[in-house]
């Protein structure tokens, strides 16, 4: 592409759909120019290495100037994704040049509240905090802040803990296979809750099938992209294909929810009753628990979804031995006394759980460390000051 077709470049928008309300909550810049067999994507012009970062921003500039012309005159709402490659912002400052995507947004009268600075992840390189401090400035005048590609090429943790954007779009290099692989599944997962501590949202982007827009919503993202909803198109009209698909969607996962809810109360309650009637076996001094067999008769009334239990005081030092549950409901003994769960998660959420009034807690899904399986962690309060914690299968499991 030649500078003098720089008129034939145009700005096209994605819509991006929020979990929340099924309403289209953004709309992303693509770069488009007219040729002879019709519209085509810049993609390639901007990811080729011969073009110099100068046109490639002389380009950009210029779309992006078209498209808060008309994001300014749209009937629309909704959010305007605008992307910023952090290597063309570095090299036009030290090339003293003027590169100010806020001083356009105001040229157009465009609310800075309304637009969400996208930086591509794997273009993250040189001086980061130089760039970080760049990016500050887009926040403090309203802007959200979202990286994108995270899970293609050069993906960072650190560079995510050194921006802490509003919005973290998985890239459809992990999409594409979040719905065929448990560990990118895992991992989308994993980055759910990393958002829920550090304060951002997932936003999943390339989403072309049912199935993975199911797994997307599994992994609890809360906006969506790809062309399962609708390619890149000039009309910023609120409208997107697969409505209902997504609501069906989401309403299952609400039903499985409740359901796996439902399940992990009665699970709950069934061996909060087992473990009352065992109490003389289970509620022992603790020098008694020394006894490889001690606590072996308690395996015979357990749910088969139980997979092994022990004691531990409130320090989480585990007292007994463990008895991992076989077939049958016998038990194999292992002497782990040495062992302590104080540090682990599902002690602290258990013990945090347990009320004067509910001397019992299940903990949520976690991954074992040695078997990689889905278990939960059932903790119960005993008269001695001793807790039993009972493993079991995940509720998912079931």
């Amino acid at each position: 592409m030649n500078l003098s077709d720089l008129t034939k470049a145009f700005p096209y928008f994605q819509p991006i759909i929020r979990r929340d309300d099924q309403r289209v909550f953004a709309y992303e810049v693509l770069g488009r120019i007219d040729s002879d067999g019709g519209v085509r994507s810049l993609g390639p012009f901007f990811e080729d290495p011969a073009v110099p970062d100068s046109d490639k921003l002389a380009v950009d500039l210029l779309i992006r100037d078209k498209a808060l012309a008309l994001f300014a005159a749209a009937d629309t709402d909704a959010k305007l994704f605008i992307n910023i490659k952090p290597s063309w912002v570095m090299r036009s400052r030290m090339a003293g040049e003027d590169f100010n995507p806020i001083a356009m947004l105001h040229k157009h009268g465009v609310d800075p509240r309304r637009v969400v600075i996208e930086i591509t992840e794997e273009e993250m390189l040189g001086d980061a905090d130089h760039f970080s401090r760049i990016v500050a400035q887009y926040r403090k005048a309203g802007c959200l802040v979202a990286i994108d590609d995270f899970g293609k090429g050069a993906s960072s943790i650190e560079r995510i803990a050194q921006i802490m954007p509003d919005i973290l779009k998985i890239d459809r290099a992990i999409v594409e296979r979040v719905d065929l692989q448990r560990s990118f599944f895992d991992i989308s997962n994993a980055m759910s809750s990393f958002g829920s501590f550090s304060g951002f949202d997932i936003l999943f982007e390339g989403i072309e099938t049912a199935y993975e827009l199911e797994a997307c919503i599994e992994a609890r993202g809360r906006y969506y992209q790809g062309f399962i909803f609708s390619q890149a198109r000039p009309e910023m009209d609120g409208k997107y294909k697969n409505s209902a698909l997504l609501e069906d969607l989401l309403s299952l996962r609400r039903l499985h929810t409740l359901s796996t809810r439902t399940r992990r109360r009665k699970m709950a309650r069934e061996l909060h009753t087992l473990v009352s009637k065992s109490l003389e076996t289970l509620s022992r001094k603790p020098e008694e628990y020394s006894e490889p067999e001690a606590l072996s008769p308690f395996a015979l009334d357990l749910p088969a979804q139980c997979l092994q239990y022990f004691i531990c005081d409130e320090g989480g030092n585990e007292l007994s031995f463990c008895y991992d549950i076989l077939p049958g409901n016998r038990t194999t003994v292992t002497d782990r006394r040495t062992n302590c769960w104080f540090y682990n998660d599902f002690f602290l959420t258990c013990v945090d759980g347990i009320q004067e009034d509910r001397p019992w807690h299940l903990s949520h899904t976690f991954k074992d460390v040695d078997t990689k399986g889905d278990v939960a962690a059932y903790m119960q309060l005993l008269p001695n000051g001793c807790y039993i914690c009972i493993l079991i299968l995940s509720m998912n499991d079931l």
